[in-house]
């Protein structure tokens, strides 16, 4: 071990002799983080594995007893014996370690002697020295600074440029346009006027009108407002109405969530509708949608007066949980533009009797229409390959549902608990999950195509005949977990 430490010591460009430098037996706290380097030393040379964990166990359980054995107060077999007990390592391991340890050999000192070359100056001359001219002092008034970077170019929204307070209203102004930062909150429903300091009002803030709640109060927006920004209303429970101006172009996220007495129309100007912006306004009864390109995440979540809605054909997604537990939704009709439905978008929409997805829809995500407990009838689009889970999880009165051949996977739970009668399964089929249509009384009878390689744990209901080709019963090259 000895040798090690040598080795070390050279490793850490230390002088010879200086073993106390290496673990620093100050304190037994000093001593316990040290050895970790040497640890890693230990590793980089490819010492065995066994002696690398018992030095560690020794280093961090008993620096005590490494300590008293580097400096020679104890005897190898004494310090294994103490090491054992306090840090659980093998005894003859430790002994070989500890007498390495012990085992100081004399080591040679030598003497170096540096030898000083003596400086040598330059002699002095008689020349004279050149010297640099000093700047000319240019009076203050007379200085031109001059710029040799690009000119800056400020966006018009730049943000804090100026701030200014009208009516108890604060307003942030940059160079073309001005910004309502915060609103009166002793008076949340004053008119926003149209200019200030003669630059136009465009922007309602971030979280401007936020937690306005003493009152019932209406708010009309100017006609120059063309975004309203995140959470600007968020928590107006009293408030009751709003007019947007035919200039508004974004809406952005939460922007009126938990307005729960909000009533308005949305105009045709709008371009964008954020993620929850309308989220919990359970006034709302109706929704005229603008020509907008997607309904966003959670944007009429939990609406629960919310009872007709008319998208438009620009739109070719909705997003997730668009209108999850909308209870009183009733007529749903989606457009042909549309390619995707998000996950869980009309989850809980139990008004619900009758949906046609239109033929144009790729893809369904999981718990679409979950828990629409009076849907009657679902017609699913023909090029769809894939059932999602859950997707008309506890639709209790379905009675029809045609699935459609290009079908090739059922997810788990995907009809459970449906009062379906008959089931024709697509001759395409290759997997049907666990409880695909688990707890579907009604069902007695299913017939399997040749093409399904898996069939889950409790796919069909009890006492449900599931008829399959002879083929099939001949080969059994699929798995059946029930």
């Amino acid at each position: 071990m000895l040798s090690l430490l040598n080795e070390y010591r050279h490793y850490l460009g230390m002088a010879e002799g200086s073993f106390e430098e290496i673990f620093k037996l100050k304190s037994k706290k000093e001593f316990a983080v040290n050895p970790i380097s040497l640890t890693g030393y230990l590793i980089d040379k490819k010492f065995p594995s066994e002696d690398i964990r018992t030095y560690r166990s020794m280093a961090r359980m008993c620096p005590a007893v490494v300590s008293r054995v580097l400096r020679g107060d104890i005897s190898a077999e004494d310090a294994a014996s103490q090491a054992s007990k306090q840090a659980k390592v093998d005894v003859s391991i430790a002994r070989s370690l500890f007498e390495r340890m012990s085992a100081r050999p004399e080591v040679e000192h030598k003497t170096i002697v540096h030898k000083v070359e003596p400086v040598q100056r330059p002699e002095p001359s008689d020349k004279p020295v050149d010297k640099k001219p000093e700047p000319e002092v240019i009076p203050a008034e007379k200085k031109t600074i001059v710029s040799k970077e690009a000119p800056v170019h400020i966006d018009s929204r730049f943000k804090g440029v100026k701030e200014t307070a009208v009516d108890g209203m604060e307003f942030e102004l940059s160079l073309r346009e001005a910004r309502l930062k915060r609103c009166d909150r002793a008076n949340p429903g004053a008119s926003i006027p149209k200019t200030v300091d003669g630059l136009p009002v465009t922007i309602i803030g971030k979280e401007a009108y936020k937690g306005c709640e003493p009152i019932a109060f209406s708010v009309t927006l100017p006609e120059t407002v063309v975004k309203i920004e995140e959470r600007a209303f968020n928590g107006c429970h009293r408030l009751e109405s709003i007019g947007l101006p035919n200039a508004l172009k974004e809406i952005g996220d939460c922007a009126f969530s938990r307005c729960r007495s909000l009533k308005t129309d949305i105009p045709d100007s709008v371009a964008e509708i954020g993620k929850g912006a309308f989220e919990y306004c359970t006034s709302l009864e109706s929704i005229a949608f603008p020509r907008i390109a997607a309904v966003s995440d959670l944007c009429f979540s939990h609406c629960v007066h919310l009872k007709s809605i008319d998208i438009p054909d620009t739109v070719t997604s909705i997003g997730d949980y668009a209108f999850e537990h909308c209870v009183e939704l009733a007529p749903m009709n989606l457009p042909p533009s549309l390619t995707s439905i998000g996950k869980g978008a009309f989850r809980g929409c139990k008004k619900a009797e009758s949906i046609e997805i239109p033929d144009s829809v790729k893809e369904i995500g999981a718990e679409a229409f979950c828990s629409c407990t009076d849907l009657k009838k679902i017609k699913l689009p023909k090029d769809l390959s894939k059932i999602e889970d859950r997707l008309c999880f506890g639709c209790e009165h379905l009675e029809s549902l045609e699935i459609p051949d290009t079908v090739r996977s059922i997810g788990s739970f995907a009809f459970y608990k449906c009062n379906l009668k008959f089931l024709r399964l697509p001759r395409l089929l290759e997997r049907i999950e666990d409880g695909a249509f688990y707890d579907c009384f009604y069902c007695t009878y299913a017939y399997l195509p040749e093409s399904v390689t898996y069939v889950g744990k409790n796919s069909f209901p009890r006492g449900c005949k599931v008829v399959e080709p002879e083929s099939r019963r001949r080969k059994k090259y699929y798995r059946r977990g029930d």
